[in-house]
């Protein structure tokens, strides 16, 4: 049943306040039409008027609503930070600036931005990035120098950065896909009149990004130092100085966000209170926005609300800094091996002390969102508002609460041991933060907390400040609980006066209190109960309840907006000199949030490493390597969603041993039939690289990694992880169906595309996986093609795990230094008579390759049922083709050469290890000479047994 009559309108004066109410003739005729009346000495009349009624008090708080209504210059009693002439938006609107001077709302906690700049949420930012806004000042030269800065409306951080960059712009790609920013400023020049290659970049890149062009006078760098000097910590002033002495372009690119964000977002932020910080392209894994979202890092392809990607299952935090804190590292992993080291003996500590974890884990739960938090705190709305004061309100009692809640973090913090814990808990045991609470405590009610309910949030906001800190303020709320109480006594007699045992009362921010009735026992018999004409604005909600109101609990309401009105103003000042005080000692706040945030991402880390059933492993970081590179060993390693999926299935993941060093097995080519594994293997290695640079430990029983600088890959998205096959299964013609086609789009430009921008950016500190190259062309096309492109990163001296149908490439860089052949294990059962047979996947990965006569293809065709003469015809081809290729390549001179080249690599490699070995046991540690260690080693059996197989396989590989 539609509402009927629930709008109302109250206007106020100095003298008077006029209630008007609206009750449609629907509902008068609804409650006429009823067939049992409850109060029969009631009837229903048409109201002929609306009724009104003048209020014989006087009301002292109009004036000054009025007054702060109109003149916003009563509430202003903050500068603002940087102030520009307002004339400069019409000026720039001439020159072909587009500077919006639109109204949008200030920024509050879990704000969300208006539709007008709002951009659809991408696989990368997945809600977590907040209202970030960036601007781009790109250098005019040949040399791709790029200058970045972005601001965090919401959590109140500034970071400048300057890129050297590529003339693919891969590092400014990178950096803007980990911040997301809502919108991206760019100087009006570089879109007209002809489109820079570097926005034309992101726009390709960045789907739904916003580029706003702005004019170029904006870009100022004498104006970024002044907003620099005038918003940065003090402490940190000097040193960011230092850092962006001679950083052109990103000191332009943050005069030109300040002025768009006072302009257009109407906030400025308070003198020496953000965060501003440089942080260059080094440092951090550069991994591009393809491979994001091919290896599921944010977002899970097939299910993208789901938790089924690498931040699903390593986010147990408790804290949105600590996601936020997650999600960044997950985009760029460190690069750096103190840190990591030093994040990982803490992550050690917290998995073997259970006290220590529990008591962090406990600790870590009650905290708001501190950033955003402080945020409001420091920013200053260039219109303020009575609803700015309310929310002031709110910030104090959230602060008082999260404040209340740091020490608690250093007390569970006391019985560390590690360098990164021990740090926390003195920034969350730092004096300024006693200094804070007694700040608070002297000005706030003790047992002054944030409450849910609007009804309880608005008493909290009333009886916020202290008694006795104004006599006004104390005589306006005791007319306020005075009005309160009214309302419930008023309430309580109508609902004695006319018998409505039911009859209940409800609180909305935007109605204030009005009556609920239930009515699903009459609903259902096809009845509206009949109410006395002093309940109006009725109407039905939900088909269970009716609700309406009075006109005398209207008044009430009125009267209790007034005073509530007049109780925010006069705690503002109050609660204004309190937040004065509480800026000079935020740098000490937003260290310790900080801390929180890596407190809560260690504690995230140690809960998935327990609560695994198989178990996580530390990883051993390894640069000993001549170019700081180093050995990629894992046993037993496990892809660490698919693992989860298949537990929560019941089923087993069939672990995989991984090994690449970079004198022999740098190039991987791993074949085998469809369904094998493939994939799986090739995502795993690279989700278990990025697990590692971030600190985390890793499913695996053993795992040594090299430190990468850059992850790239080509990888296949038919089958995201969701998508899992259990255990080793097997295909039988009695089980096949037939499958689904394409996408549409071309899977060849894709390969050339991502292929020609691996080949552009790798380097030998590189990670790159590539899934079925060359698989969208024909065959003689893509064998070619395929294979000058394996040959090019054979060169690069990069880590490459590489899947392929190509069996010839395997075939013929078999013999070069550094390529190892691997195949993922499928066993073949011939079927009976009537042709019936089985594929069994054994999804575990094994040296050398598929053999050319293997046909793994025709075999799974035969599986499917495809139709027996025509596979027997194909077979026969196949068999031909293959024995006239082994020919050709027995005879060639060339191959024999380089495959004896390759046998005598491994053998060097492989001695060269048993050398460290035995150095690192049978060193001079115990006094021993060279002629004692020999003699060790002769009498060691398991020693002896390897150097005899090797020497049997180094022969072998020589005869060939």
């Amino acid at each position: 049943m539609p509402r009927c009559g629930r709008a109302s309108s109250v206007a106020t004066n100095n003298s008077s306040a006029t209630v008007t109410s609206q009750s449609s003739r629907s509902s008068s005729s609804t409650v006429t039409k009823s067939k049992k009346k409850w109060y029969p000495h009631y009837r229903a009349k048409p109201r002929s008027r609306r009724p009104q009624f003048s209020s014989s008090t006087p009301n002292t708080y109009s004036a000054i609503v009025a007054r702060a209504r109109s003149d916003s210059s009563t509430f202003d009693g903050r500068a603002t930070s940087v102030s520009y002439p307002a004339t400069e938006s019409r000026a720039s609107s001439s020159s072909g600036s587009r500077i919006l001077r639109a109204p949008t709302r200030v920024p509050s906690r879990g704000m969300t931005t208006s539709k007008a700049t709002t951009r659809p949420y991408s696989a990368m930012s997945n809600r977590q990035t907040g209202h970030a806004v960036c601007a781009v000042a790109e250098g005019r030269g040949v040399a791709a120098t790029v200058g970045l800065c972005f601001v965090s409306v919401d959590t109140g951080e500034c970071v400048l950065c300057e890129i050297v960059d590529s003339q693919t712009y891969i590092r400014t790609i990178h950096k803007l896909t980990v911040y997301d920013p809502v919108e991206i400023l760019i100087a009006n020049s570089t879109i007209q009149p002809i489109k820079s290659k570097l926005c034309s970049i992101i726009e390709g890149n960045l789907p739904g990004a916003k580029l706003i062009p702005i004019a170029r006078k904006y870009f100022n760098e004498s104006i970024g130092h002044d907003y620099i000097s005038q918003l940065s910590l003090p402490k940190d002033l000097e040193s960011i100085r230092v850092l962006i002495a001679s950083k052109f372009f990103p000191v332009c690119a943050l005069a030109a966000v300040m002025k768009h964000i006072e302009l257009n977002l109407n906030l400025t932020f308070a003198a020496h209170s953000l965060r501003i910080r440089y942080e260059g392209s080094e440092g951090s894994m550069l991994i591009d926005y393809s491979t994001v979202r091919n290896l599921e890092l944010i977002q899970n392809i097939a299910n993208p609300k789901g938790l089924h990607s690498l931040l699903g299952i390593l986010n147990s935090t408790s804290t949105p800094m600590g996601l936020r804190l997650l999600r960044s590292n997950i985009l760029q992993p460190l690069t750096d091996k103190a840190t990591l080291e030093s994040r990982l003996d803490s992550l050690e500590e917290l998995t073997q002390n259970e006290e220590l974890f529990f008591a962090c884990q406990s600790s870590l739960k009650p905290f708001q969102d501190l950033d955003r938090l402080l945020t409001t705190l420091i920013s200053i709305p260039t219109k303020p508002s009575i609803k700015f004061s309310e929310q002031r309100i709110n910030d104090i009692i959230l602060l008082k609460q999260s404040v209340s809640c740091i020490p608690a973090t250093a007390v569970a913090l006391s019985s560390c041991r590690s360098d990164l814990l021990i740090a926390i808990r003195e920034l969350c045991a730092h004096e300024s933060i006693q200094l804070l609470r007694n700040l608070i405590d002297d000005c706030i009610n003790e047992d002054c907390q944030w409450a849910k309910t609007p009804v309880e949030l608005r008493n909290q906001r009333c009886f916020a400040v202290k008694h006795g800190r104004n006599g006004l303020l104390d005589v306006a709320r005791r007319s306020y609980k005075e009005v309160t109480e009214d309302v419930m006594a008023l309430i309580a007699r109508l609902k004695e006066e006319y018998d409505l045992d039911g009859l209940e009362s409800r609180f909305e921010i935007a109605r204030g209190y009005y009556l609920r009735l239930s009515i699903s026992g009459w609903q259902n018999a096809g009845e509206i109960p009949l109410l006395p004409e002093v309940f109006i604005n009725q109407a039905v909600v939900k088909r269970r309840y009716l609700e309406f109101t009075t006109m005398e609990l209207m008044k009430l309401n009125a009267k209790l907006r007034d005073a509530l009105t007049e109780i925010m103003l006069m705690s503002d000042e109050t609660v204004e000199s309190l937040i004065e005080s509480v800026r000079v000692q935020i740098p000490a706040l937003y260290k310790a949030s900080e801390g929180i945030a890596m407190l809560d991402m260690l504690v995230s880390f140690a809960h998935l490493t327990t609560a695994s059933e198989k178990g996580y492993v530390r990883p051993r970081l390894d640069q000993t390597g001549p170019d700081g590179t180093g050995l990629l060993a894992i046993k037993n390693a496990r892809h660490p969603v698919k693992e989860i999926i298949m537990t929560k299935k019941g089923s087993r993941f069939v672990e995989n041993d991984v090994y690449a060093s970079k004198e022999s097995s740098r190039f991987q080519i791993i074949t085998g039939t469809n369904m094998s594994g493939k994939s799986t293997y090739l995502k795993q290695v690279a989700l278990l690289c990025i697990m590692a640079q971030i600190g985390s430990f890793v499913p695996a029983e053993h795992a040594t990694f090299p430190i990468f600088r850059a992850l790239h890959s080509r990888v296949s998205t038919d089958d995201g992880t969701d998508s899992v096959i259990s255990g080793p299964s097997s295909i039988s013609n009695s089980t096949a169906s037939p499958g689904t086609g394409a996408n549409g789009t071309s899977t060849f430009a894709t390969d050339m595309r991502e292929a020609a921008f691996i080949l552009q950016n790798v380097t030998n500190h590189s990670l790159v996986i590539i899934d079925e190259m060359g698989r969208g062309s024909s065959v003689r096309d893509g064998l070619t093609i395929t294979l000058a492109i394996s040959e090019a990163l054979v060169d690069s001296n990069a880590t490459i795990f590489f899947s392929t149908h190509f069996l010839e490439i395997a075939e013929i860089l078999g013999g070069r230094v550094g390529v190892a052949n691997l195949h993922m294990r499928v066993d073949m059962e011939d079927g009976n008579a009537g042709g019936a047979g089985k594929l069994k996947m054994l999804y575990k990965i094994a040296d050398g390759r598929n053999s050319l006569s293997t046909h793994y293809g025709l075999k799974l065709a035969g599986v499917l049922r495809f139709p027996k003469p025509m596979l027997q015809r194909a077979t026969e081809i196949a068999d031909s083709l293959t024995a006239v290729g082994e020919a050709t390549r027995r005879t060639g001179e060339q191959t024999s050469i380089a495959r004896r080249r390759k046998a005598v690599q491994e053998l060097f490699v492989s001695l060269r290890s048993l050398y460290e070995f035995c150095e690192s046991k049978f060193g001079d540690e115990d006094g021993e000479d060279e002629e004692d260690a020999k003699a060790i080693v002769h009498n060691d059996k398991m020693i002896a047994t390897w150097l005899a197989r090797l020497q049997e396989e180094f022969v072998n590989k020589m005869s060939l």
